[in-house]
């Protein structure tokens, strides 16, 4: 027998339970409009409350009217945390949370928004319901996301009622636990529970926007301080990681803590980023690649310990990352490369690297160098784009080291086709090329002095880096993506004798930042 669930039944397939996806809302829409269309008395107004607890009933009352802000022509702001009604109840604190536990509980009201995401094709419509709002208050009142209630989609209403119940009673237990204390206190307690959520806790205590006054409480701790715990919960964080298939994911997290520590007491931070350093080289050395995610993220992390280590003076960082930097296959790593590449730009005279500008740009044994040449010329056979570009580091000091001139030479030398300018004089053009994919802004490009329109003008690799340089470096020739091919020519001759000359100190400009 087909499982026949809604319409059309195939063979023995179940069938989808509504044809039309976007109707599975209209039940609870009819009977919440019904809801509404029979009240009897208007919603209470928080502006007449004589006290606070009238007042947090009557923004409660008001969590149904809340919508979607305009945010501009195309888009509306539909953020629960980002709604007036769910900020002032969160104004109005810990006072307001036994009132919106009842309310995340039972309340089955539905709110005037409805999420629509412009680049998805799912044509199922979610009506916001009254309680998300309240949790979503709840979550910025308590400044914990750990409660939050996880769904699957395929639950029954007796199962979501579960769920809704298993979290609000977590966060009843949470309230209850720390609502006699103040916010440093409270703070202070969950970095020392050895169940709590230490990494919530050290992000909000390092806070730049903090009020002084919690900073100065919190220093005033002792036996253990801030500090020692900071240290202590980093430590606790790797080694609860250590017997898990994913120990990089630990890893992350006790780096995480670490950096909470580096903005909190520097100086007792460097002995842990040193050790979560060495994890790391560890961890990321090529015997023991791995495609999860985690890895990615840590090689993301890596850069961030070595700069502090350096920052502070630690002169061994710069040299291990440099052997681990001529170890590693970048394809690996594709996702984080800028990142991998960021000690090497933000010290970028240290002696470290006298052996890495030759093996990232002028060996052509590298895999660093074949990579990054194939990153930064066009490939019409590829599906995917590049990550990087190293047209990004024309603004740098990479641009004053001779091999790093060399590999920008050879790309003057490329006449593969690149892209075209696109758009108009009324409303400017832009540059259709696939190279600088990764920005979030593409480049644009100015009209031409004479009005003339240059929609459709076709560029060539050596074109696209000859132009990045001509607008990166001060007293650069000039140079233009419209001009006709024998005037670019004459200016990529140019553009190269500046190369060339290897005692030149090039000083960099700001061009269409990213």
């Amino acid at each position: 027998m087909p499982q026949t669930i809604g319409i059309h039944a195939v063979g023995d397939e179940p069938q989808r339970e509504f044809y039309f996806p976007f109707l599975k809302t209209f039940p609870m829409l009819l009977r919440d409009q019904e809801r509404r269309h029979q009240r009897k008395i208007p919603l209470r107004d928080p502006a007449t409350a004589t006290n606070k607890e009238e007042k947090i009933a009557a923004l409660i009352d008001q969590l149904e009217t809340i919508s979607a802000r305009p945010k501009n022509e195309f888009y509306a702001d539909d953020s629960l945390s980002g709604s007036p009604t769910v900020q002032s109840l969160v104004n109005e604190g810990w006072d307001a949370i036994e009132p919106l536990l009842q309310c995340y509980e039972h309340d089955e009201r539905l709110t005037r928004i409805i999420p629509v995401d412009h680049f998805s094709f799912n044509t199922e419509r979610r009506i916001v319901a009254v309680r998300s709002v309240a949790y979503a208050a709840l979550e910025n009142i308590l400044e914990t996301a750990q409660f939050a209630p996880h769904f699957s989609g395929r639950e029954n209403i007796a199962e979501k009622a579960a769920i809704y119940q298993t979290s609000a009673l977590a966060i009843q237990t949470y309230w209850k636990k720390y609502r006699n204390y103040s916010r440093d206190e409270r703070l202070y307690r969950i970095l020392k529970d050895d169940h709590g959520q230490w990494l919530e806790a050290a992000t909000i205590i390092v806070q730049t926007t903090n009020n002084p006054m919690l900073a100065e409480s919190l220093r005033s701790k002792n036996n253990p301080s801030i500090s020692e715990l900071l240290v202590k919960r980093a430590d606790d964080t790797f080694d609860q990681g250590t017997n898990k298939a994913d120990d990089a994911s630990a890893l992350n997290s006790a780096c995480s803590l670490a950096f909470c520590l580096t903005q909190w007491d520097p100086q007792t931070a460097l002995k842990t980023i040193q050790r979560l350093c060495a994890l790391s080289f560890e961890k990321l050395a090529p015997t023991n690649y791995s495609s999860l995610f985690s890895h990615q993220y840590l090689v993301g992390q890596l850069p961030q310990l070595v700069e502090f280590r350096a920052i502070v003076g630690d002169t061994n960082s710069l040299d291990e990352y440099a052997r681990w930097l001529q170890s590693i296959d970048p394809v690996h790593f594709f996702m984080k490369i800028d990142s991998i590449l960021s000690p090497v730009k933000q010290f970028s005279e240290a002696q470290a690297w006298t052996k890495v500008w030759t093996y990232l740009f002028d060996d052509e044994q590298s895999v660093w160098f074949n990579y990054l040449q194939q990153q930064s010329t066009p490939n019409s056979t590829s599906m995917s784009s590049p990550t990087i570009n190293v047209g990004e580091y024309f603004g740098t000091q990479f641009i004053n080291k001779i091999p790093f001139r060399k590999f920008v030479a050879q790309l003057l030398h490329d006449k593969s086709a690149c892209g075209k300018i696109v758009g108009e004089t009324a409303h400017g053009y832009w540059l259709d090329e696939r190279l600088s994919i990764m920005r979030p802004y593409g480049f644009t490009v100015p009209s031409p002095a004479d009005g003339s329109d240059i929609d459709g003008k076709k560029f060539r690799t050596c074109d696209f880096y000859a132009w990045l340089f001509s607008n990166r470096i001060e007293d650069a020739s000039a140079f233009q993506l419209y001009w006709n091919e024998a005037t670019r020519d004459n200016a990529i001759i140019a553009i190269e004798k500046k190369l060339d000359s290897n005692t030149e100190i090039f000083k960099t400009r700001p061009f269409q930042e990213r």
